[in-house]
């Protein structure tokens, strides 16, 4: 794990009709409070059959959980429209 990247979960289309961007959510969410505030997970829409989750970096130990259960890889802050899914909303995309 890079500790100050961000991670990306790629998902086909069919994944998210499947609500694998939900489980991921669910899995934040449940977990926030030990996860607490300097960290969010964004989604973007890149084609209308791709999705991609954005993860802030933290080296924090459940997002790391996160990013293992769900296959992340480390990436660079994202370049296209993204919209918080959840997390903490003053995190800043560089």
């Amino acid at each position: 794990m890079l500790k100050n990247s961000w991670y990306k979960i790629e998902l086909t289309h069919e994944q998210y009709s499947e609500g694998i961007h939900m489980a991921v959510k669910r899995s934040f969410e449940n977990n926030y409070h030990h996860i607490g505030k300097g960290v969010a997970i964004f989604i973007s829409n890149v084609l209308n059959d791709s999705y991609n989750l954005y993860i802030s970096p933290s080296d924090n130990r459940y997002i790391q959980a996160i990013i293992e259960d769900f296959k992340a890889i480390p990436c660079s802050p994202p370049m296209e429209d993204v919209h918080l899914l959840t997390g903490d909303s003053d995190i800043k995309i560089l």
